[in-house]
């Protein structure tokens, strides 16, 4: 669970450094690809997706694209919470 504490942490900190710099959702959506996001490349969390997406028999186990869509879902979800208590 610490790869996925780190995930969303590393999310809402760009996340909130894009607001900052006014960036809109799409914006910082189109600058955080899936490869430059370090919580999925380190201790094997993004590989944890893919795996459990292989056990559910999910099309998305090997695309980088879903995983993108995936990614870009939860950057939407952080980027509407920020700021909120």
């Amino acid at each position: 669970m610490l790869s996925e504490r780190d995930y969303l942490e590393e999310l809402a900190t760009r996340v909130e450094a894009g607001k900052k710099a006014g960036q809109s959702l799409s914006e910082i959506q189109a600058g955080m690809p899936v490869a430059s996001i370090k919580a999925l490349q380190s201790n094997g969390y993004g590989e944890l997706i893919r795996a459990t997406w292989r056990r559910m028999n999910d099309a998305r186990a090997n695309d980088i694209a879903a995983m993108q869509v995936a990614v870009n879902l939860n950057i939407g979800d952080v980027f509407d919470r920020l700021g909120k208590s």
